[in-house]
């Protein structure tokens, strides 16, 4: 199937005025036009004038075959589409939203921390408990030192 050229829609009406249109169709989006010349026919194709009312006047004064088609005999499926898909995607992202906000805590709980702090108590390991390179063993004792007689060491 051949695509059909598009032209000027001040082309389409100078075609019209000199009676070489032969057949036109309007649809809301376009004008499909039918250009006869003396050894040839041509279809082409333009974007219609949103302000010109009176193109079927200027068609019916030239004696242009033309036919009119409504918004209805186009695809209602992309009408369905843009008018339902917008709110549904708005609603899903919405929905997805909630869930993760409920989550975490709900909307004020963003950011939180889900850290716990355990007590000393209930691990139940010790330091003689630890096996392994005994210069990480003496490191954490420094710590623990630090973390009990931060006094010792803020002097310095």
């Amino acid at each position: 199937m051949a695509t059909i050229p598009q032209q000027a829609y001040g082309d389409f009406l100078a075609a019209v005025k000199t009676n070489r249109v032969e057949r036109v169709i309007i649809s809301p989006n376009r004008i499909e036009y039918t250009v006869v010349s003396e050894n040839s026919k041509e279809t082409y194709f333009t974007i219609p004038d949103l302000l010109a009312d009176s193109l079927p006047d200027l068609l019916q004064a030239n004696g242009v075959e033309y036919t009119i088609q409504n918004a209805a005999s186009e695809s209602w499926l992309g009408t369905l589409l843009a008018v339902v898909l917008p709110p549904l995607v708005a609603v899903g992202a919405g929905a997805l939203l909630l869930k993760y906000t409920e989550s975490s805590g709900g909307v004020m709980g963003v950011g939180k921390s889900k850290a716990r702090t355990y007590a000393q108590g209930k691990t139940g390991v010790k330091f003689t408990d630890v096996a392994g390179v005994d210069e990480a063993k003496q490191e954490l004792q420094e710590v623990v030192d630090f973390l009990k007689n931060s006094d010792k060491y803020t002097r310095l």
